[in-house]
């Protein structure tokens, strides 16, 4: 198969939205009001985070706030300070990662961030930052993922590869694009 024609290739799982049992993104934004715009979303790796944080991206946008999204990488945390000091009291920072910053920039970032309407922060522990939402994976989840992105049947035990990733969604995808993609 064709790396455009998998299923499983990243513009399709990207294109997924975020789902949760239970979690709706107006509550989260009615949530993030009460918390004074400030807020977490922690997880574990591959859970849907940054997956969420695009949607509250969205739907800040749709109230009329500008947002920047700041998506740190698995190489240190580097942050150009210079990208944030520039935001207006009219933009919310979301920053993608925050575990990753030394605790010397993540404070920082913290103040740099305290006249913004809105800070959020993903995160796979604690932030400092009031929780927004702690998530979660299963093996339906994962199941609902595979039926919207696959029509046909799979020779994949879903629940094994769930457990083999220590349920990160993201490692499960990308495994099955590997075995849709060798057919």
């Amino acid at each position: 198969m064709r790396a455009d024609e998998n299923p499983f290739r990243s513009e399709s799982v990207e294109a997924l939205l975020f789902r949760e049992q239970g979690v709706d993104v107006d509550a989260l934004l009615k949530r993030l009001d009460q918390q004074r715009g400030r807020g977490s979303l922690v997880g574990p790796k591959g859970s849907g985070k940054t997956t969420l944080l695009l949607e509250l991206a969205d739907a800040l946008e749709e109230r009329g706030i500008s947002t920047r999204i700041v998506r740190l990488n698995s190489e240190g945390g580097n942050v150009d300070l210079a990208l944030l000091q520039g935001m207006d009291s009219q933009t919310a920072l979301l920053l993608d990662g925050a575990e990753q910053l030394p605790w010397y920039i993540w404070w920082r970032v913290r103040w740099l961030a305290r006249g913004l309407p809105c800070f959020i922060t993903t995160s796979h522990r604690y932030s400092h930052l009031p929780l927004l939402h702690r998530h979660q994976t299963s093996q339906k989840l994962l199941q609902m993922l595979v039926a919207e992105l696959y029509s046909e049947s799979l020779d994949v035990d879903l629940n094994d590869l769930y457990k083999r990733h220590g349920g990160n969604l993201r490692e499960c995808l990308r495994e099955l694009y590997d075995l849709v993609g060798a057919v």
